[in-house]
């Protein structure tokens, strides 16, 4: 079974760009989806986030960093549960995965970026399709 990517068209076209040792194996599938989440959305789930996890200093100082403008380039995603993960992909949204698409796409050296990608572009996916079924 291939391992698959999720990627925009100008996405394919950074990844294309890779050396073929690196994109052997991978199936690209266009991104279809385009429903980002509105600013009052991810506001909402921030605020819905801050209740909950208030007490979780971890959680909170990754949130204020993103708040703030930090550069995902230089910010250390500390190890969370896979619970936190699935909250934290929520809380940003499809617009906060495609940030660590974004950066990462720049910066695909080995297979594990590679899997790396194929992980977020599947979370954006999912996201995505999350939000086409909603009325955000």
């Amino acid at each position: 079974m291939p391992h698959v990517l999720y990627l925009t068209k100008d996405e394919q076209k950074l990844f294309g760009k890779l050396p073929d040792s690196l994109r052997e194996g991978w199936e690209v599938k266009e991104e279809t989806y385009t429903r980002y989440e509105s600013d009052a959305v991810l506001a909402m789930r921030m605020q819905m986030v801050r209740k909950e996890h208030a007490k979780n200093p971890m959680i909170n100082d990754l949130y204020a960093k993103l708040q703030g403008g930090a550069s995902l380039e230089t910010m250390q995603i500390p190890s969370l549960p896979d619970q936190m993960v699935q909250e934290f992909f929520f809380t940003i949204g499809a617009r906060g995965a495609k940030m660590f698409i974004d950066a990462l796409m720049h910066s695909l050296t080995k297979d594990e970026d590679i899997q790396a990608l194929a992980d977020l572009t599947e979370t954006r996916h999912q996201l995505l399709l999350i939000n086409d079924r909603s009325s955000l």
